[in-house]
């Protein structure tokens, strides 16, 4: 990390000249010394430090608490407050602020040290996350289609501008409401929603906090563009998480014999880490908790929805029924043909789909003749962002895998043989 300026307010100077000293010592940039609230709220303002240490017992109108406050409401720097005061009327006026890290005196400069570097870290990285944020909105924004997002209290938190535009009502009477007490037109048996006279099906996205309502208008285009530009996002945020578990591999492995508090830090950071990539990867998958299981027959949804391939074969005498959602269904199915597709190689080019019955398993067998894979990216090719294709997010078959381990079934690479055949093999337990 860069050198890390610091802001210093204290109104005792030989306080303050003690801790210029010790920083200076440690490496920071301290920028200047505030006395007064007043001082440290004009400074913060002319300065723009990485992060400011706060004394809270200053002097004045002003003490380290109320100046906290208002630095808070006009910028956006990471405070330390530093205190020989722990008492619980303090404490509890310290929490209802924005801070990043609390140090009483007297202090270890490694303690001080750390905290700092942290409070830094942290800030730079919320702000590289809001941003990737701020752009999901965006997308959602130019959508043609209505969507709805809800916090975990099923509270509206956002509705996108054509959602605005058709539902007739204003920003401020959504917001924060209870969604059926805006609207009291879901029809939930068919999945139906209704927003000026237009019918709309609904899909939901949810995670631990939020609910994504998006709402597909009945004939309308898929809703690929959506996924695509949210797919497109998320890999930048993975490979600037890649990038970020990379470097603190390194300092671990150099802290890990020279000083184990940074060590155990770099720990912590890692696991939190971890926490937000988890978020990243449910954005990436679209986690769909909505399962609508109906009793499907395979022979008239293959033959219906695939019907423009001219190779589809059913074991004779047999019916192939399993308890699936229909639409997860067809995007597994749809995406590994879509995958033969891309694998054409010339004008013979050939795909065919075989549906056999073994034990109490459907097995379905999509097989073409393209250019095979590599023997080397057989173990690869079900891991996010895998691909060896040009302009592709290699999300697919991940995907396809996702939605099939949550109807206990599986896929496979069944062979590949270089421009010959390759065949998958879908397995979903059969509905009796």
């Amino acid at each position: 990390m860069d050198n890390i300026n610091v802001l210093i307010v204290e109104d005792e100077s030989i306080v303050a000249l003690d801790l210029k000293n010790t920083l200076s010592k440690l490496n920071y940039n301290v920028l200047d010394i505030a006395t007064s609230g007043a001082g440290a709220i004009s400074k913060a303002r002319e300065l723009n430090p990485d992060v400011i240490l706060m004394d809270i017992m200053l002097k004045g109108d002003m003490d380290g608490v109320n100046t906290t406050k208002e630095i808070n409401s006009r910028f956006d720097i990471p405070i330390v407050y530093l205190s020989a005061y722990s008492d619980k009327n303090t404490l509890k006026r310290v929490n209802k602020t924005n801070y990043y890290s609390y140090i009483s005196k007297p202090f270890e400069e490694k303690d001080l040290c750390i905290k700092l570097r942290m409070a830094v870290y942290s800030h730079r990285l919320k702000k590289e996350f809001d941003k990737k944020l701020e752009l999901f909105y965006k997308v959602f924004n130019k959508i043609n289609d209505p969507l709805i997002i809800l916090d975990k209290d099923d509270n509206i938190s956002f509705v996108n501008d054509f959602f605005i535009q058709i539902s007739e009502k204003n920003l401020d009477e959504i917001l924060k409401r209870k969604i059926k007490d805006i609207f009291n037109n879901f029809d939930y048996k068919n999945n139906l929603f209704s927003i000026s006279n237009n019918d709309f099906i609904q899909f939901f996205f949810e995670n631990e906090e939020n609910k994504i309502i998006f709402l597909k208008k009945i004939f309308n285009k898929d809703f690929e563009y959506l996924e695509d530009k949210i797919t497109d996002l998320s890999i930048k945020i993975n490979n600037i998480f890649t990038l970020i578990m990379g470097n603190i591999e390194l300092c671990k492995i150099k802290s890990d014999t020279q000083n184990y508090e940074y060590y155990e830090l770099l720990k912590d950071t890692q696991n939190k880490l971890n926490e937000l990539n988890e978020i990243n990867n449910n954005i990436i998958g679209f986690d769909n908790k909505y399962d609508k299981k109906t009793i499907i027959d395979l022979k008239k949804f293959i033959s219906n929805k695939f019907f423009y391939i001219k190779d589809i074969n059913f074991s004779k005498n047999t019916n192939f029924y399993i308890k699936f959602d229909e639409s997860s269904l067809f995007k597994v199915l749809n995406s590994v043909i879509k995958n033969s597709f891309e694998a054409s190689s010339s004008n013979n080019f050939n795909i065919s789909i075989n549906v056999i019955k073994e034990n109490s398993y459907v097995k379905i067998k999509i097989s073409d003749n393209g250019i095979g894979i590599n023997e080397k990216n057989i173990n690869k090719i079900f891991e996010p962002f895998f691909t060896t294709k040009n302009n592709h997010k290699g999300l697919g078959l991940t995907i396809c895998k996702a939605l099939l381990k949550k109807y206990n079934s599986e896929i496979f690479l069944n062979s590949s043989i270089p421009n010959k055949e390759t065949t998958f093999t879908i397995v979903i337990p059969e509905y009796k």
